[in-house]
This record gives C-alpha cells, structure tokens and sequence, in this order.
C-alpha cells in the first residue's frame, strides 16, 4: 500500500494539473509491480480533491482521524 498527495499552486487551480500528477502517481505506483493499494486522504467535504480522486478511479473507503489533520476522507483504489 502506498498513500499519494498533491497540492497545486492557486494560481494553476483548475488547469488539470492535480489529475494529471494523480494518474501519473497511480500509474507508477501499479507499474512497480509491488503495490496492490493506493490511498489518499481529504478533507471531509466534498471539494475539487474528491472529484479528482473519484475520476482516477478512487472509491471513498470512509472516514478516519488523521494524527495531524482530524478527521478526513479515506479514499483507496486496486489495480
């Protein structure tokens, strides 16, 4: 299992960049060979993060208290 996040400067919001990064880090992760599960967190709302995470396939697996954050959005995706 692997956890993939990113973050996009304001200025580049909504130019397709975070899907494209979380395609791509799914991508890699898959192609290792060694991972059968990839996770991403959000917060519990939903929001531009979520849509991205459900186009890339990802399916909200439910809510858990991040040590940091609180709680958030978990969200997991198979090969």
């Amino acid at each position: 299992m692997v956890e993939i996040a990113c973050g996009i400067v304001p200025s580049f919001e909504g130019q397709g960049y975070a899907a494209e990064a979380a395609t791509a880090l799914v991508g890699f992760a898959f192609a290792s060979g060694k991972v059968q599960l990839v996770r991403a967190r959000t917060s519990p709302v939903a929001n531009p993060s979520t849509r991205i995470l459900a186009e890339c396939g990802f399916r909200h697996a439910g809510t858990v208290v991040d040590p940091d954050d609180g709680v958030v959005w978990r969200w997991e995706r198979g090969p």
